[in-house]
């Protein structure tokens, strides 16, 4: 999708260090960048996964970058291929995974100390889940585990408010 809301489809081609998209649409081949693209998503057989990715804003539209969403919710999971990768990409090693709130990142390893405190105050029951749970809050997968049960919870205390 584009930053007009205009949908596009087509055969894509991502070229995440330099943040711009390859479309082939009938015929026609397009590179688009992150001030043309706002989000897009696309099937990967070599998983076997469906890939959506979000532009985000940094300090100006000019630094802004593609990222994968990897969770979604109120709080969302997001991460960017390092510079650095192998042939295959690790997802625990070859990512940089980030907290985000808004179009706020916040890197994982700075979960516990600046997140965690906030999902805690919105949800206060999340406290007895991470203790039920008997979750390392120093891991970066019970960070995962925590933003998605978190969402879970907002989530249906949406539904409970609108019902």
């Amino acid at each position: 999708m584009l930053r007009n809301d205009q949908v596009l489809t087509g055969d894509i081609l991502l070229h995440v260090h330099f943040n711009t998209l390859v479309l082939k649409s009938n015929d026609r081949v397009s590179v688009l960048n992150t001030l043309q693209v706002s989000s897009f998503r696309f099937y990967d057989p070599t998983v076997n996964v469906n890939r959506q990715f979000l532009t985000v804003n940094g300090k100006d539209k000019r630094s802004a970058a593609f990222y994968e969403l990897v969770v979604q919710g109120e709080i969302r999971l997001v991460r960017k291929l390092k510079l650095h990768r192998a042939q295959s990409p690790d997802d625990r090693n070859d990512f940089n995974y980030f907290i985000m709130d808004n179009q706020k990142l916040t890197p994982l390893r700075e979960f516990k100390k600046n997140i965690l405190p906030m999902l805690i105050t919105s949800a206060p029951q999340l406290k007895d889940w991470i203790d039920k749970e008997r979750l390392n809050l120093n891991e970066g997968k019970s960070a995962v585990l925590i933003i998605k049960e978190y969402n879970n919870l907002v989530r249906s205390a949406n539904l409970l408010a609108s019902n």
